[in-house]
């Protein structure tokens, strides 16, 4: 499998979100993120790690269903667990990663992990979505885009800084689109691609611009997958859990026993 055929997979995927979900709109990312998350053969644990991962895939198989389980890093910037989620999504239809976990650092290097890096950024950022929106903001071709245009269509598209900043410079490479479309492709400069790294200082000027917005913040949280949460707490009224240990297990994620 080469580059090229990821975009073969993305309309094979988008086709069979239609067929699954009847009235889902496939040119939505998050749309289709909340959709796959209500299945009930699809488990998402989120919480931290300083290692560098940014999501790991795990199946089991049943005798008449796959089990899938998808950890999401939260320890990254809130606006990259969609896109973790997508990348893990990719794995689970279409490739197996290397390492059974993703890895940061060969996101360039490795070639299936590329690959799951384009299949995440379009289903989150469909290009003529995107398009619209560049031209609904001024953006031309020759000029630098700013940051809080960026910001603004992070907030569309509920994606982080630096997806959304690629995103814009693939569309230059992106042979689906020919010289009508080129004109209101932006620049991304230096200075945009300096706050790839720099999650601090994004996060400042983040909420100097919005303080609503915190798609560049980082919140290293241990979220309660639903799932879980209702089949522990049937356990328990069912008398299968002590309440102590309930108690315990909230209290783990924070949360009180209601």
């Amino acid at each position: 499998m080469n580059n090229a055929d990821v975009y073969n997979n993305i309309e094979d995927f988008k086709k069979r979100m239609k067929k699954e979900f009847v009235n889902i709109n496939v040119e939505n990312g998050i749309e289709i993120i909340k959709a796959l998350r209500s299945k009930d053969n699809i488990l998402v644990l989120e919480f931290p790690n300083k290692i560098g991962i940014s999501g790991i895939t795990q199946i089991k198989k049943d005798r008449n269903k796959d089990y899938i389980c998808i950890y999401v890093n939260t320890n990254e910037p809130i606006g990259r667990r969609n896109f973790s989620f997508l990348h893990e999504i990719y794995h689970v239809f279409y490739e197996k990663s290397n390492r059974g976990y993703s890895l940061k650092r060969y996101f360039k290097t490795d070639d299936i992990e590329k690959r799951a890096e384009i299949f995440a950024s379009n289903i989150l950022i469909p290009r003529d979505k995107l398009l619209i929106e560049l031209k609904r903001h001024g953006c031309k071709k020759g000029k630098a885009i700013t940051m809080d245009k960026i910001f603004k269509l992070q907030i569309k598209f509920k994606a982080s800084f630096q997806a959304i900043a690629c995103s814009i410079e693939s569309l230059n490479k992106d042979s689906r689109y020919n010289e009508r479309y080129q004109k209101y492709i932006p620049n991304i400069e230096a200075n945009i691609r300096r706050y790839y790294q720099k999650w601090d200082d994004l996060e400042e000027k983040t909420l100097f611009d919005n303080k609503n917005n915190n798609l560049n913040s980082i919140k290293p949280e241990y979220i309660f997958p639903e799932k879980f949460k209702e089949d522990i707490y049937k356990n328990f009224k069912c008398g299968r859990i002590s309440k102590n240990d309930i108690l315990s297990i909230y209290d783990f994620f924070g949360e009180e026993l209601k």
